[in-house]
């Protein structure tokens, strides 16, 4: 089937299954060939046509008809070129047209989509389609100088079991922030002793590692481009509904979080158990806890040489041994001290590197690694 036909078929697909199905996980695109292993039928390993993808499954086109409840192993490809063993079951198998069947596949651990699709949180892309309010729980610091912007966040919030700490400039945040464990921030972008996004600069620089959500009234394109640079960790435009405000609270207090962020998950390498260079794993991972610490001194010792000297003495290795968020992260450290020649305004990729080398561990399950 060539390129054109077969995405037709997928929009008829998205057409006829758009009514049909509320799911609890957003899904998302994924036109990719997934090789599928399906133990009941001789174990044949099977190239299918990727349809879409959440956190917890997935949709596939298939030329025949598998009987639901069917155990089936997805070599799910990942952004890094690399596949990801998971185990699944077949939970729905439906007839479309002709010879083609359309099959829905449910993970049996969940997986972190951004590991397969490049979500942007600057843009609103979130894996949860949906939240359970209760689910949320924790400290939740709003900076909010508009009063019914106040009142409308905090009625979001009357079904959670998050507890809003309020303050409606940057004085008070700061106050609120030393005083007390945050959770998460909701901030404004403007604020009436300064920017949302030098806040966030702020309450990261003393230390503070929970994500930041900014929002804003000001056209999206621009707060995005300011919020790359201030660690921040997903942009609302507003207005926003409840929904919206709540499937990005979800993104960071329920989903494991791996990418360049200062809070996730553990850090575990992509490579398979049986590849020759896994066996240098675990060594990789003390050394890299080892750099963490190595980092902080010569931070404190403003020793600027020193970090560029470790940044690029991992850089290779880092890649080679299946941890490229580290190698990214070690290239950023890099190029951030090559363009500003400061150690003070290189401190946040540096923060993002010392975090990601604490947080690696030696071995992962299958559908964690990253």
């Amino acid at each position: 089937m060539s390129g054109d036909a077969l995405e037709a078929l997928h929009e008829a697909v998205e057409a006829a299954e758009e009514q049909r199905f509320k799911r609890g996980h957003e899904r998302y695109p994924f036109r990719r060939t997934v090789p599928v292993r399906f133990p009941s039928s001789g174990s044949a390993t099977l190239p299918l046509a990727g349809h879409d993808l959440s956190s917890g499954g997935m949709g596939l086109l298939h030329s025949a008809f598998v009987h639901p409840g069917s155990a089936c192993t997805v070599m799910l490809p990942n952004i890094f070129g690399q596949y990801t063993v998971i185990e699944a079951t077949v939970c729905r198998c439906a007839h479309f047209r002709g010879l083609v069947h359309t099959l829905g596949v449910k993970f049996k651990t969940p997986i972190n989509v951004r590991q397969h699709v490049a979500l942007d949180p600057h843009r609103g892309e979130f894996m949860l389609g949906s939240v359970d309010p209760g689910q949320l729980c924790g400290n939740l610091l709003l900076v909010e100088d508009g009063e019914m912007d106040r009142k409308l966040v905090t009625h979001y919030l009357r079904g959670t079991r998050l507890k809003p700490i309020v303050v409606d400039n940057m004085a008070k945040a700061m106050e609120q922030a030393a005083a007390a464990a945050i959770d998460v921030v909701v901030l404004d972008y403007d604020l009436p002793d300064g920017k949302g996004d030098d806040l966030a600069r702020k309450l990261t620089g003393k230390g503070m590692v929970a994500p930041i959500v900014l929002v804003s009234a000001h056209p999206a394109a621009h707060v995005r481009e300011v919020a790359k640079g201030a660690r921040i960790a997903a942009v609302l435009s507003k207005p926003f509904d409840e929904s919206t405000l709540l499937r990005a609270l979800g993104e960071f207090l329920l989903m494991k979080r791996d990418d360049l962020s200062e809070a996730g998950g553990p850090v575990v390498s992509t490579l398979a158990p049986e590849s020759a260079e896994f066996a240098l794993v675990d060594d990789f991972v003390h050394r890299l806890h080892q750099l963490a610490e190595q980092l902080v001194k010569a931070q404190e010792e403003n020793e600027l040489p020193l970090v560029r000297k470790l940044a690029l003495s991992f850089k290779g290795s880092a890649a080679a041994l299946g941890f490229p968020r580290v190698s990214a992260a070690l290239g950023e450290v890099e190029k951030q001290i090559n363009s500003t020649g400061s150690l003070e305004e290189s401190a946040a990729s540096i923060r993002t590197l010392i975090d990601l080398c604490k947080r690696a561990k030696s071995a992962g399950s299958p559908g964690t690694r990253v």
